[in-house]
């Protein structure tokens, strides 16, 4: 029999403890280096922030990526527009609406004549959908365009131009958070860019989100002799639980000659702004009226127009906004 002293005994112990402990703490660190390991993205692009975003915006632009990646498949219906076939064109207002924000325009009393506007495209799915109704119907319509939006979704942009439709500014980044002039100038000046690097398209009429006329944009767009344009009915398709008939309602109730109608393409589910657009078309077209573009309307105006200044509030994320009430401009 081998005997092991005490003294023996008690080190042969601590090292075993040690080598146990030891050999713990490496397969450790070998399993938490192994989670640690990048997992490379499938299909998922890099968002890259538009530099001059504030911080509270670029979230929001990256949700606006994520969806993006989930209609994928509507990107694929899109019609392949070749850019180099477009020509380049203006919409810039007569020079009486230069600098001014108006509702609506009057024309003469035998002109019944109206404006369809459709704002936060382009967009997967809805954007094309209403194409479609208005080739149908043979309207052409102003598109009031989120920079970001186009940059994330050019293909369905150059549709709409080459589909012959009038284009509008409505900021870049949609923000109703009040804006130093330079942060301003950043929303319209960095969207009315990528309209034109897009779709060849130059374009001084502009939609304040939200219809504010007190944070920021539409202060430098009139200083810039942009066209405010706000809208003398609203089908209020942004609210959540609004109904097809009611948007319907709100549109034929408050449809006027001269006048522009508030729609949306984009910035969240438009399936009963869909539904509800034939309806309207024709309960219009049954009254006499006629659509043109917000461009086409500008030049028919035979006296002084009503300009003013018109929020609402804020019903859908990433639609439109809650609006502070506009200050009245008298269209001189």
């Amino acid at each position: 029999m081998i005997k092991v002293s005490r003294r023996n005994l008690r080190a042969f112990t601590f090292m075993t403890l040690c080598g146990a402990v030891f050999s713990f703490v490496i397969g450790l660190s070998l399993s938490i280096n192994h989670y640690r390991q990048p997992v490379p993205y499938q299909n998922h692009p890099v968002v890259t922030a538009t530099p001059h975003l504030p911080i509270n915006d670029l979230d929001t632009e990256k949700k606006e990526k994520q969806k993006s990646q989930l209609k994928l498949g509507d990107r694929e219906k899109v019609p392949v527009v070749d850019k180099n076939k477009l020509e380049p064109q203006a919409f810039n207002p007569p020079a009486n609406f230069q600098g001014k924000t108006l509702k609506e325009v009057h024309v003469a009393a035998q002109n019944k004549v109206i404006a369809l506007t459709f704002d936060d495209g382009p967009w997967p799915k809805y954007t094309q959908k209403i194409l479609e109704i208005l080739k149908k119907n043979d309207i052409k319509a102003t598109f009031f365009w989120i920079g970001r939006n186009l940059k994330a979704f050019p293909e369905i942009g150059l549709q709409v131009v080459a589909e012959g439709h009038a284009i509008g500014n409505h900021t870049w980044n949609h923000s109703y958070r009040r804006m130093s002039q330079t942060l301003a100038s950043h929303e319209i000046e960095d969207t009315a860019a990528i309209i034109e690097s897009t779709t060849k398209v130059r374009t001084t009429l502009f939609r304040p989100p939200g219809g504010i006329l007190t944070n920021g944009p539409a202060g430098y767009a009139l200083s810039h002799k942009y066209a405010v344009l706000m809208w003398s009915a609203d089908s209020t398709d942004y609210a959540r639980r609004i109904s097809v008939n009611t948007m319907v309602q709100k549109v034929l109730n408050s449809a006027k000659p001269g006048g522009m109608i508030l729609m949306h393409d984009g910035g969240g589910d438009r399936q009963r702004t869909v539904q509800a657009l034939p309806i309207i078309i024709n309960s219009l077209k049954k009254q006499g009226y006629k659509f043109v573009t917000v461009p086409e309307l500008l030049t028919m105006e035979e006296s002084k127009g009503t300009s003013v200044g018109q929020g609402h509030k804020e019903e859908e994320q990433g639609s439109r906004g809650a609006g502070e009430q506009g200050r009245v401009v008298d269209v001189n």
